[in-house]
This record gives structure tokens, C-alpha cells and sequence, in this order.
């Protein structure tokens, strides 16, 4: 070895914008690298999953490799976004609280219950995430803050890194979310609704 790492480690960008020197991986690469490295199928496997050729996904996945090489060996940040692609598990985009989930049958947001969806499985969700970015507005909130149970109000500390909705509450076992973010700011209004 020549010289040791640039960086230590990579941490997951959970908010925008995007450092302006991020490597970035566009959501097909993504998808080539989980189906070839991570769920180590063939190409022809990978391709035809993906609905492209075999020459393709070759192309796909060393553009992929050689980004994320990059990343590692200058010590840039890795974001992943942007394609022309769909989600063939379904999926949807709540237009009031800005939150993307999977299918859930019921064709409502899960943490703020609106029924403004937009359907992501027709959607490409690098158009989603420009828009955000082009609004100035994040998907995250950062490090700091609580996360709230929507169920007995009971609080606790977030944990960098993991969004609040995939934690359970210490008391009741329910969903969280997270303290002053507009799913809880909308909570807040349904209560109050509920009180008066």
C-alpha cells in the first residue's frame, strides 16, 4: 500500500443539498451494483431484471464501480440520485409532507395520513429529488432533535442516521417520527383538531 485511506469511512447523506463534489450514482448504477455485487446475480440475470442488455448493464455497472471507487480513494461524498427510472414494487410520494414509501394498499401517506400521493412506480424519483433541491428544501433534518411516538407522545433521542419512522417507541412499540418535522407539525394539527 502506497498511503493510507483519505477517509476513515462513509456516512450516508441524509439531506440536501448534495456537496457540490459528490460523486454521484445515478439510480440505475445503484440498482446494477445491489443486483451484481450485492445480491451477487449474473449479468444476465442483472440485465434482464433491469430490462436492458447484457452489454448495458456491463457499461452501467463500471461507470458505478468507478464512482464509488472514487469516493472512496479521494474521500468525496457518494449521493445517490438522479435516472429515468420506476419502482416495479410500487410505492408513493406524499405531495403534503414530502415522505416516500413503499406500497401500503391503502393509498394514504402512513405518517401524515394525507391522500395527496403521487404513484413512484411511474414516477422517476430523481425528477422528485430535484425538485426538492431546486426548492431548497431537504428530505432530512440532521442529527440533532427527538423522535416522537404518534401514539402515547412519549420522546426520544434520534440516533444519527437512522430516520425516526424506523424506530419504535421505547413505551408503546409504534412508528416515531421526527420532533418539529412537517409530519409532526402536521400530527400537531390533527390533535388539535381532535381537542377543539
Amino acid at each position: 500500500m502506497r498511503r493510507p485511506p483519505a477517509i476513515a469511512g462513509i456516512a450516508p447523506i441524509r439531506e440536501f443539498p448534495t456537496p457540490s463534489d459528490a460523486e454521484r450514482l445515478g439510480l440505475d448504477e445503484y440498482e446494477a451494483i445491489r443486483l451484481t455485487d450485492y445480491e451477487r446475480r449474473s449479468q444476465e440475470e442483472a440485465a434482464r431484471a433491469m430490462g436492458v442488455s447484457r452489454p448495458t448493464l456491463t457499461r452501467i455497472v463500471e461507470s458505478a464501480r468507478r464512482k464509488i471507487a472514487a469516493a472512496l480513494i479521494e474521500g468525496s461524498a457518494l449521493a445517490i440520485e438522479g435516472g429515468e427510472v420506476s419502482f416495479a414494487e410500487g410505492g408513493g410520494y406524499c405531495r403534503a409532507c414530502r415522505f416516500v414509501f413503499d406500497a401500503n394498499g391503502d393509498g394514504k401517506c402512513p405518517v401524515c395520513r394525507s391522500a395527496d400521493i403521487e404513484d413512484v412506480s411511474a414516477t422517476d424519483i430523481g425528477a422528485i429529488m430535484a425538485r426538492h433541491r431546486n426548492r431548497g428544501e431537504g428530505l432530512g433534518m440532521g442529527t440533532g432533535g427527538d423522535c416522537v411516538c404518534v401514539k402515547c407522545g412519549e420522546t426520544a433521542a434520534h440516533q444519527a442516521g437512522i430516520p425516526c419512522r424506523q424506530q419504535r417507541c421505547p413505551k408503546c412499540g409504534a412508528a416515531m417520527i421526527r420532533e418539529g418535522s412537517e409530519h409532526h407539525r402536521l400530527y400537531l394539527k390533527k390533535q388539535a383538531e381532535k381537542k377543539g
